[in-house]
């Protein structure tokens, strides 16, 4: 997983909502998969939060993704 986030990383700008998700997956595999250092799962989990956070218009924001970030990491 490690090698398509790296690549869409490259691709795509550092404000990109895709990039946020796909910090949340890989965090996420990340966590469950039990062998990554919490620190990079929180990494991911707050660079997730600052591009959305960064980007968000409140009309458009999903309203579970709040509940949903605190779930998952």
């Amino acid at each position: 997983m490690l090698a398509p986030f790296s690549r869409l990383e490259a691709t795509v700008p550092a404000n990109d909502k895709r990039l946020a998700l796909a910090c949340l997956k890989l965090g996420q595999h990340l966590k469950e998969s039990s062998s990554a250092d919490p620190s990079r799962v929180l990494t991911l989990a707050l660079r997730c939060l600052g591009i959305l956070g960064a980007t968000r218009q409140p009309q458009r924001l999903h309203p579970g993704l709040g509940l949903r970030l605190r779930l998952r990491l």
